[in-house]
């Protein structure tokens, strides 16, 4: 009897049927990736440069892509900044926003460079971080370019694991 019991146990356990969905490779097999610059629809100049440069770090950072120049690459990352807002969070005594949510959103699309197929795509895809301000310009516009790389660097790792897992 012990040994249904275990063997129940066992086979209940370990043959749940749950596995990890994806490959772990980028769609369409591909091993090599350029990042087309990103249209920026907001009025932040730098935003679309902050973007690819963390697009661009966190695919050299993973292994089995390659990141190349346009012309020999086998697909193109191609997107846009649809939007960058801020809310303010906290106020200090005198009524001053003294923290704020920067919200980024995107659209991306990875496109065959052959055949211009579209291996995968991403609407509406957003990052937010939370950032306090003291009241110097100089200061609270390092701590609001900080923020708006911090969202990037999330964004660029979410969308490389939605790659990989096809999602």
């Amino acid at each position: 009897m012990l040994r249904r019991i275990i063997s129940l146990f066992l086979v209940f356990f370990f043959g749940c049927g749950y596995h990890f969905v994806g490959k772990g490779k980028l769609p369409g097999e591909i091993g090599s990736i350029a990042i087309a610059p990103l249209e920026n629809q907001t009025d932040e100049p730098h935003l679309g440069k902050i973007m690819e440069e963390a697009l661009r770090a966190e695919l050299i950072r993973r292994r089995g892509v390659k990141v190349v120049e346009e012309g020999s690459a086998e697909a193109i990352l191609k997107g846009k900044i649809t939007s960058l807002h801020f809310a303010s969070l906290a106020y200090d005594e005198e009524g001053r926003a003294r923290e704020y949510r920067a919200s980024i959103s995107l659209d991306l699309q990875l496109i065959r460079r052959e055949g211009q197929e579209v291996l995968w795509e991403i609407r509406r895809l957003i990052g937010r971080e939370e950032f306090r301000v003291r009241g110097d310009i100089a200061l609270d516009e390092g701590r609001k370019e900080e923020a708006l790389r911090e969202i990037a660097r999330d964004l660029a790792r979410e969308v490389y694991l939605r790659m990989i897992e096809g999602f």
